[in-house]
């Protein structure tokens, strides 16, 4: 799975449901949930936890 997928499944998850960060990075296939994070800051500028807070439950 490219990263461009993953992180188009990563948000949908974290807009969506309360599913942990360490769960949802394990279904995207990263190794653990530090580097998850750090991948996906690096990607959209902000931190899971973040996006979470400012997209659940909309639709993006």
């Amino acid at each position: 799975m490219s990263h461009r997928k993953k992180f188009k499944k990563a948000k949908q998850l974290l807009s969506s449901t309360n599913e942990s960060i360490q769960n949802i990075a394990a279904v995207t296939g990263f190794d653990t949930s530090q580097y998850f994070s750090l991948v996906f800051k690096k990607m959209t500028g902000v931190s899971p936890s973040t996006y979470r807070k400012t997209h659940l439950y909309t639709k993006d």
